[in-house]
């Protein structure tokens, strides 16, 4: 790459590497959160609420406390810049009243080692209610949110570790795709089998084929979910690999839904292949927290713009240990030949659009 910058664009420049690093601050700072054990927050919420405390001054000491980076010195200023004193109450019977959640306690599993079980958020455990985005400035917002009271959701668990589940975060960020589903439509993946439900449930969508490759989640869905479908006449499931299945075949979908990933760095090599099918097939394609993807990918994007504009070379990226590693060798080898006159190109470059046409380059 190549950088022919003037000095108020080199500042700008510099400052979106200073925010690229706040960025992987508040991500850390988050993961911390997630991580943690949250079994007596609603006993330190009560406590802060005695001492005469509103309910997000509670909520942000809890958060805090969890955490454990309120004495370091700049997590004053990254918690009040990401959100994490304003963490937003959420009306546990709005998901409560979802229909699949009501279909799902009538369900009792156990196959082996595989359990349908409902285990719950504390009441004041902050949890991802939506996608990640990158606001004007830049900086990766996550929406945080909390129930005052228990909420219990369905999870498929595995030996000990859960499976899937069907969480708010993902009731949120597949409603979009929920409301586009039209016509003959096709979905990448089954997980608990939501999408499915609510999309074969819409009048407007007339048949809807599951590609799933794991056949002990299909012969679980089909024994104890799909019976309880209002429209399962609608629903066709194969079995196998998405991507081929998608590559070669034929059938005219009008919608394809892809949801093949838990979380957004694990999306990254499936949503490289299925961009090039989406644009050689010149199918309508949606992505299960596109926007996230495309958010990390964002921040691999700037890594290799600040090490290239440092002075990196060739030799800088011959080393190939993981996906990540391929990746942004791929990406230096990709955008040799680019050249930045100014932070405008550079944001450009950066924007949502231009990232997902670089991923199919790659």
């Amino acid at each position: 790459m190549k950088f022919n910058l003037k000095e108020n664009d080199i500042k700008e420049l510099e400052a979106l590497f200073s925010i690229h690093e706040d960025n992987l601050y508040a991500s850390d700072i988050v993961n911390a959160y997630l991580s943690s054990p949250h079994e007596d927050d609603e006993t330190l919420f009560s406590l802060y609420r005695k001492k005469g405390m509103k309910e997000q001054e509670a909520m942000s000491m809890i958060f805090d406390q969890i955490v454990g980076d309120e004495e370091l010195e700049d997590y004053p200023r990254i918690s009040n810049l990401y959100g994490f004193h304003s963490l937003k109450k959420l009306d546990a019977n709005v998901y409560e009243n979802i229909s699949y959640y009501h279909l799902l306690k009538k369900v009792s599993l156990k196959e082996k080692d595989v359990r349908l079980v409902h285990p719950s958020y504390y009441p004041y455990e902050a949890f991802l209610a939506g996608e990640i985005h990158v606001d004007e400035e830049g900086r990766e917002m996550m929406e945080l949110g909390y129930f005052d009271k228990p909420f219990h959701f369905p999870a498929l668990t595995k030996g000990k570790k859960t499976w899937m589940s069907l969480i708010p975060h993902e009731i949120e960020t597949m409603a979009p795709a929920i409301k586009k589903a039209k016509g003959r439509i096709a979905t990448l993946g089954l997980g608990l089998g939501y999408f499915a439900f609510a999309a074969s449930s819409k009048k407007e969508v007339t048949s809807l084929d599951i590609i799933e490759f794991d056949p002990s989640v299909i012969a679980l869905f089909k024994k104890a979910l799909l019976p309880l479908f209002p429209h399962k006449d609608k629903i066709r499931i194969i079995q196998g690999d998405a991507i081929k299945y998608l590559k070669e075949n034929e059938t005219p979908y009008d919608y394809v839904y892809a949801d093949l990933w838990h979380r957004e760095d694990d999306a990254l090599p499936l949503y490289k292949e299925l961009k090039k099918v989406e644009a050689a097939k010149k199918v309508q394609m949606d992505y299960w927290i596109e926007r996230s993807i495309l958010a990390y990918f964002r921040r691999i994007v700037i890594t290799l713009l600040n090490e290239e504009y440092r002075g990196a070379t060739d030799d800088d990226y011959q080393t190939e240990e993981s996906f990540l590693d391929s990746l942004i060798n791929s990406l230096h080898r990709n955008l040799k030949d680019e050249s930045f006159g100014s932070i405008e190109e550079i944001k450009a470059f950066l924007a949502e659009d231009s990232l997902k046409e670089l991923v199919k380059k790659l």
